[in-house]
């Protein structure tokens, strides 16, 4: 592995110098040892399809050696590599490994989370256990895992905290077979990747419970976009106990009706973010993967994130109207959700406006239980209420001229 590290970190120090990437080093005692991790992202100075695709043209170096969670680990003089999934986007999006042909496409169920990565390696005997999201990382040691966890002191290791214990808690249950896992990271250079799906940080899927559910194996060692096909990863992890993504289907490319049939059902389909295709040429290898979202979750999300904005009425349809579908059920839905909108503005909640964001699915819950006429009493309400971000108004006359008596004239014919 140190061969392939070795030659990764010269085109990642380029990028580095390019600001296209951003590394972020810390030292972390654990045990007797003191680890070096390197945290490498994309530069948070621009977003990141402007990073990765640049005049139309995809920069190969940012997506060939920056994967989505790229983290280096020194012990001693040794590098330990785990490794994300590569960025992809829609299927317009030039994110390709190469151009082969295509032989089996693979449709996963896009899982509706937070991004989780995790891989295992040994260093003097020791088992130790790298655990993470998209852009921070951490590693513990097996036998001493919560020990452990109790050095990463700053604030930026918060949500790796999270994770770990949540996987802990996976492995040391009874129906997961943890070591076989864990070896089959060690021998094969492996991270597995998966989704964080949790009650407490929701988005737009509903779910049962908390969750790790996993898709892909990564590896430095891998002829393509992942170390194995996702049917075979799907196959793997459930042989060790793992939760997995709730679809799988396979198709051949030549099969035109089938590949109808699943792009329908996956768009369709209800409480679903959509699915992630993989491509895989002749020899099996991915060389290709786009995101299929589901229509309702798009309509969903749009109004969401203009909610989040604290956006008016009129910009919440102006969004809806340039979709680039129009919704079977589009009147419908956009008069549930601007009532929606209209409760949780107008209800006290007892939480703050960014919880009501990772709590969306069980306030959803909540508001199916009002009856419809108090619906349209706080619509109605909140239809005659300013909404929107406030707007700051300065004057800077000379004393006396009655600046007060015009701003509170104002106040009254503005609403505020």
């Amino acid at each position: 592995m140190d061969t392939v590290i070795a030659m990764i970190l010269p085109v990642l120090t380029a990028l580095i110098t390019n600001n296209l990437v951003k590394m972020i080093y810390s030292i972390i005692p654990i045990g007797e040892k003191k680890i070096g991790i390197s945290d490498y992202k994309p530069s948070p100075h621009r977003p990141d399809d402007a990073l990765y695709v640049q005049h139309g043209k995809l920069n190969t170096d940012m997506y060939k050696n920056l994967p989505r969670g790229l983290t280096v680990f020194e012990i001693d003089d040794n590098k330990y590599l785990l490794q994300g999934v590569r960025k992809f986007g829609y299927i317009d999006d030039p994110y390709k490994w190469n151009d082969d042909p295509i032989k089996t496409v693979y449709f996963l169920t896009k899982e509706n989370g937070e991004a989780f990565h995790v891989s295992a390696f040994s260093h003097e005997g020791e088992l130790f256990v790298a655990v993470g999201s998209k852009n921070v990382h951490g590693v513990v040691r097996w036998n001493h895992f919560m020990e452990d966890l109790d050095n990463y002191k700053d604030t930026r290791y918060e949500f790796f905290k999270e994770l770990a214990t949540t996987l802990y808690g996976i492995l040391t249950s009874k129906h997961v077979n943890t070591f076989d896992f864990l070896n089959y990271l060690v021998e094969n250079g492996c991270t597995a990747v998966a989704e964080s799906c949790a009650i407490q940080r929701q988005h737009l899927v509903k779910y049962k419970k908390d969750s790790l559910r996993f898709f892909a194996l990564t590896s430095p060692y891998q002829t393509g976009l992942t170390y194995i096909n996702p049917l075979e990863s799907y196959k793997l992890f459930r042989s060790f106990g793992l939760d997995v993504v709730e679809r799988i289907e396979v198709a051949d490319i030549s099969d035109e009706v089938r590949l109808d049939e699943l792009n329908e059902s996956f768009q369709t389909e209800e409480n679903s973010e959509g699915a992630v295709v993989y491509c895989a040429n002749e020899n099996g290898d991915i060389v290709w993967m786009y995101k299929h979202k589901n229509n309702d979750y798009v309509f969903r999300r749009a109004i969401r994130e203009k909610m989040r904005a604290k956006a008016t009425v009129s910009q919440i349809i102006e969004r809806i109207n340039k979709l680039h579908f129009v919704h079977p059920k589009k009147d419908e839905l956009l008069s549930y959700y601007l009532r929606f909108y209209a409760w949780v503005t107008m209800t006290d909640l007892g939480i703050s406006w960014d919880e009501v964001f990772s709590q969306w699915c069980s306030l959803e819950e909540r508001f199916a239980q009002i009856s419809v006429e108090d619906k349209e009493k706080c619509f109605e309400e909140f239809m005659d209420k300013p909404i929107g971000k406030p707007t700051i108004m300065l004057m800077s006359p000379c004393p006396g001229i009655g600046k007060t008596s015009i701003g509170f004239i104002l106040a009254i014919l503005l609403g505020y």
